[in-house]
Protein backbone atom coordinates (compact mmCIF):
# COMPACT_ATOMS: atom_id res chain seq x y z
CA UNK A 1 0.00 0.00 0.00
CA UNK A 2 1.17 3.51 -0.81
CA UNK A 3 1.33 5.96 2.10
CA UNK A 4 -1.83 7.73 0.93
CA UNK A 5 -3.70 4.46 1.47
CA UNK A 6 -2.52 3.78 5.03
CA UNK A 7 -6.01 4.26 6.41
CA UNK A 8 -7.79 2.32 3.72
CA UNK A 9 -9.66 -0.46 5.54
CA UNK A 10 -7.91 -2.93 3.26
CA UNK A 11 -4.75 -2.49 5.34
CA UNK A 12 -6.52 -4.10 8.31
CA UNK A 13 -6.08 -7.48 6.66
CA UNK A 14 -2.32 -6.87 6.62
CA UNK A 15 -2.40 -5.98 10.32
CA UNK A 16 -4.25 -9.20 11.13
CA UNK A 17 -1.86 -11.28 9.06
CA UNK A 18 1.00 -9.77 11.07
CA UNK A 19 -0.80 -10.84 14.29
CA UNK A 20 -0.87 -7.24 15.54
CA UNK A 21 -3.71 -6.31 17.87
CA UNK A 22 -2.86 -2.70 18.75
CA UNK A 23 -1.82 0.02 16.32
CA UNK A 24 -0.97 3.73 16.30
CA UNK A 25 -2.59 6.24 13.93
CA UNK A 26 -1.91 9.93 13.39
CA UNK A 27 -4.89 11.96 14.61
CA UNK A 28 -3.27 15.40 14.85
CA UNK A 29 0.29 16.49 14.24
CA UNK A 30 -0.03 20.27 14.45
CA UNK A 31 -1.95 21.53 11.46
CA UNK A 32 -5.29 23.26 12.02
CA UNK A 33 -8.40 21.25 12.81
CA UNK A 34 -9.84 22.31 9.47
CA UNK A 35 -6.88 20.92 7.55
CA UNK A 36 -6.74 17.69 9.54
CA UNK A 37 -10.49 17.04 9.39
CA UNK A 38 -10.49 14.99 6.13
CA UNK A 39 -7.95 12.53 7.56
CA UNK A 40 -9.95 12.27 10.76
CA UNK A 41 -13.05 11.36 8.77
CA UNK A 42 -11.09 8.45 7.31
CA UNK A 43 -9.79 7.53 10.74
CA UNK A 44 -13.23 7.31 12.33
CA UNK A 45 -14.19 4.60 9.89
CA UNK A 46 -10.76 2.98 10.17
CA UNK A 47 -10.93 2.81 13.97
CA UNK A 48 -14.43 1.33 13.79
CA UNK A 49 -13.25 -1.36 11.39
CA UNK A 50 -10.20 -2.10 13.52
CA UNK A 51 -12.49 -2.69 16.49
CA UNK A 52 -14.60 -5.08 14.43
CA UNK A 53 -11.44 -7.12 13.95
CA UNK A 54 -10.37 -7.00 17.59
CA UNK A 55 -7.64 -4.41 17.00
CA UNK A 56 -7.14 -1.54 19.45
CA UNK A 57 -6.06 1.90 18.28
CA UNK A 58 -3.93 4.63 19.86
CA UNK A 59 -4.25 8.13 18.40
CA UNK A 60 -1.13 10.29 18.03
CA UNK A 61 -1.57 13.94 19.04
CA UNK A 62 1.22 16.51 19.09
CA UNK A 63 1.17 18.38 22.38
CA UNK A 64 3.01 21.39 20.99
CA UNK A 65 3.54 21.55 17.22
CA UNK A 66 2.17 24.54 15.36
CA UNK A 67 2.60 24.44 11.58
CA UNK A 68 2.27 28.17 11.59
CA UNK A 69 1.41 28.90 7.95
CA UNK A 70 -1.68 26.68 8.10
CA UNK A 71 -2.63 27.55 11.68
CA UNK A 72 -2.32 31.31 11.22
CA UNK A 73 -4.54 31.06 8.13
CA UNK A 74 -7.32 29.00 9.70
CA UNK A 75 -6.95 29.94 13.36
CA UNK A 76 -5.78 33.58 13.43
CA UNK A 77 -5.66 33.66 17.24
CA UNK A 78 -2.93 31.03 17.12
CA UNK A 79 -0.49 33.85 16.36
CA UNK A 80 -0.58 34.46 20.11
CA UNK A 81 0.03 30.80 21.02
CA UNK A 82 3.69 30.56 19.96
CA UNK A 83 6.21 29.88 22.71
CA UNK A 84 8.79 32.69 22.90
CA UNK A 85 12.09 32.88 24.72
CA UNK A 86 13.74 36.30 25.00
CA UNK A 87 11.04 37.56 22.67
CA UNK A 88 11.88 35.07 19.91
CA UNK A 89 9.58 32.26 18.73
CA UNK A 90 10.90 28.77 19.45
CA UNK A 91 11.08 26.47 16.40
CA UNK A 92 10.49 22.74 16.68
CA UNK A 93 14.07 21.66 17.41
CA UNK A 94 14.46 18.43 15.44
CA UNK A 95 13.74 19.61 11.90
CA UNK A 96 16.12 20.50 9.05
CA UNK A 97 14.72 23.87 8.00
CA UNK A 98 17.65 24.50 5.66
CA UNK A 99 16.17 21.87 3.36
CA UNK A 100 13.05 23.99 2.78
CA UNK A 101 14.56 27.42 3.34
CA UNK A 102 12.31 28.54 6.19
CA UNK A 103 11.01 27.55 9.61
CA UNK A 104 7.83 25.60 9.05
CA UNK A 105 6.75 24.91 12.61
CA UNK A 106 7.02 26.47 16.03
CA UNK A 107 6.43 25.18 19.53
CA UNK A 108 3.22 26.23 21.24
CA UNK A 109 3.16 27.83 24.69
CA UNK A 110 1.69 24.92 26.64
CA UNK A 111 0.96 27.15 29.62
CA UNK A 112 -1.70 29.08 27.68
CA UNK A 113 -5.29 28.12 28.41
CA UNK A 114 -6.30 28.73 24.77
CA UNK A 115 -3.70 26.25 23.50
CA UNK A 116 -4.61 23.70 26.15
CA UNK A 117 -8.26 23.95 25.17
CA UNK A 118 -7.42 23.52 21.49
CA UNK A 119 -5.34 20.44 22.22
CA UNK A 120 -7.94 19.00 24.59
CA UNK A 121 -10.47 19.34 21.78
CA UNK A 122 -8.26 17.11 19.64
CA UNK A 123 -8.00 14.54 22.44
CA UNK A 124 -11.74 14.52 22.97
CA UNK A 125 -12.47 14.15 19.24
CA UNK A 126 -10.08 11.18 19.01
CA UNK A 127 -11.64 9.42 21.98
CA UNK A 128 -15.14 10.15 20.65
CA UNK A 129 -14.03 8.54 17.38
CA UNK A 130 -13.22 5.37 19.31
CA UNK A 131 -9.49 5.68 20.06
CA UNK A 132 -8.50 3.34 22.88
CA UNK A 133 -5.47 5.44 23.76
CA UNK A 134 -3.81 8.80 23.20
CA UNK A 135 -0.07 9.31 22.78
CA UNK A 136 1.29 12.84 23.12
CA UNK A 137 4.45 13.72 21.26
CA UNK A 138 6.81 16.72 21.51
CA UNK A 139 6.57 16.73 25.33
CA UNK A 140 10.01 18.26 25.70
CA UNK A 141 11.95 19.52 28.70
CA UNK A 142 11.48 23.18 27.76
CA UNK A 143 7.99 22.96 29.33
CA UNK A 144 9.15 21.56 32.67
CA UNK A 145 7.83 18.59 34.57
CA UNK A 146 5.16 20.46 36.57
CA UNK A 147 3.43 21.90 33.50
CA UNK A 148 3.57 18.60 31.61
CA UNK A 149 2.08 16.74 34.56
CA UNK A 150 -0.64 19.35 35.00
CA UNK A 151 -1.72 19.27 31.38
CA UNK A 152 -1.53 15.51 30.85
CA UNK A 153 -3.51 14.88 34.04
CA UNK A 154 -6.14 17.27 32.73
CA UNK A 155 -6.19 15.51 29.36
CA UNK A 156 -6.55 12.09 30.98
CA UNK A 157 -9.46 13.31 33.10
CA UNK A 158 -11.24 14.67 30.02
CA UNK A 159 -10.59 11.49 28.02
CA UNK A 160 -11.89 9.28 30.83
CA UNK A 161 -15.22 11.12 30.80
CA UNK A 162 -15.73 9.57 27.37
CA UNK A 163 -13.95 6.24 27.92
CA UNK A 164 -12.99 5.24 31.48
CA UNK A 165 -10.58 2.63 30.10
CA UNK A 166 -8.63 4.95 27.82
CA UNK A 167 -4.83 4.94 28.01
CA UNK A 168 -2.85 8.17 27.91
CA UNK A 169 0.90 8.36 27.48
CA UNK A 170 3.57 10.79 26.30
CA UNK A 171 6.77 10.32 24.36
CA UNK A 172 9.21 11.44 27.06
CA UNK A 173 12.97 11.47 27.07
CA UNK A 174 14.73 9.71 29.95
CA UNK A 175 15.08 12.86 32.03
CA UNK A 176 11.32 13.51 31.84
CA UNK A 177 10.07 9.94 32.20
CA UNK A 178 9.02 10.59 35.79
CA UNK A 179 6.44 13.10 34.49
CA UNK A 180 4.44 10.11 33.26
CA UNK A 181 3.21 9.65 36.84
CA UNK A 182 0.31 11.89 35.82
CA UNK A 183 -0.66 9.39 33.09
CA UNK A 184 -1.67 5.75 33.04
CA UNK A 185 0.69 4.31 30.42
CA UNK A 186 4.27 4.82 29.27
CA UNK A 187 6.10 5.10 25.98
CA UNK A 188 9.51 6.47 25.05
CA UNK A 189 11.97 6.68 22.20
CA UNK A 190 14.75 6.04 24.72
CA UNK A 191 14.62 2.25 24.83
CA UNK A 192 12.72 1.84 28.08
CA UNK A 193 10.34 -1.06 28.41
CA UNK A 194 6.68 0.03 28.11
CA UNK A 195 4.24 -0.43 30.96
CA UNK A 196 1.32 0.82 33.02
CA UNK A 197 1.03 2.63 36.35
CA UNK A 198 -1.30 0.39 38.34
CA UNK A 199 -1.20 1.51 41.98
CA UNK A 200 -0.79 4.40 44.41
CA UNK A 201 2.03 5.23 44.73
CA UNK A 202 2.34 4.28 41.08
CA UNK A 203 4.23 1.14 40.11
CA UNK A 204 5.64 0.76 36.61
CA UNK A 205 4.90 -2.67 35.17
CA UNK A 206 5.15 -4.31 31.80
CA UNK A 207 2.51 -6.36 30.01
CA UNK A 208 2.86 -9.32 32.38
CA UNK A 209 2.78 -7.13 35.51
CA UNK A 210 6.43 -7.70 36.38
CA UNK A 211 7.87 -4.73 38.35
CA UNK A 212 10.60 -2.87 36.49
CA UNK A 213 11.65 -0.86 39.50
Amino acid sequence: YATENLYDVGTIELIERAHVNWIWVTWSNGFSNQTEAPQQVLLRRYIEECHRHGIHVTAYVSIANIFWEDMFLHVPESRDWILKINGQPVPYPAADYAAVGRVTRYMADLSLEAWQQYTLGRVISAVNAGADGIVFDNSISIYGRELLEQFTARALAEARKRNPQVLLMSNYSRELMIAARAENAITSESGWEPGIFDSQPPRWTNGIHRPIF
